[in-house]
């Protein structure tokens, strides 16, 4: 169950990194087009 757990964690963390820095890229595409 703790390995489980684990992996749900990492999994979700990995998940948030990746939408951060696609919005944060989003982001930066929006400010050097203005």
């Amino acid at each position: 169950a703790g390995l489980f757990m684990m992996a749900i964690i990492i999994g979700s963390g990995l998940t948030i990194l990746l939408v951060y820095q696609t919005t944060n890229i989003r982001n930066f595409d929006k400010k050097k087009l203005l």
